[in-house]
């Protein structure tokens, strides 16, 4: 077993992504980035914000370091389009995590 970011969740190597549109570089587990080879042990699973995991999310969010992770998880906000909306506070009610006031 092997700790992608150290014990200590610091050890992380900053990758650029090409063309990206919402994130310009990824905090990746510097182990993971030394790596020669890469094998997932998966199941598949719901997930109320993205669907359906499995390997290809497993292995996006796991390779993650710790400050890699923390972003992707505070970087879905909800959004309201004032421009659209109409005021009937359905979002309100259907929010399962109470996010919109």
């Amino acid at each position: 077993m092997l700790i992608g970011d150290g014990l200590k969740g610091t050890d992380e190597v900053l990758v650029p992504v090409e063309d990206g549109e919402y994130v310009k570089e990824a905090k990746i587990g510097h182990a993971i980035m030394d790596a020669d080879i890469l094998i997932s042990l998966t199941h598949f699973k719901g997930h109320e914000l993205t669907g359906f995991g499995g390997a290809l999310k497993n292995i996006g969010m796991g390779c993650g370091s710790r400050a890699g992770k923390m972003e992707m998880h505070s970087s879905g906000k909800p959004h309201v389009s004032h421009e659209q909306c109409v005021g009937c506070g359905m979002c309100t009610k259907i929010c399962a995590h109470s996010a919109i006031p």
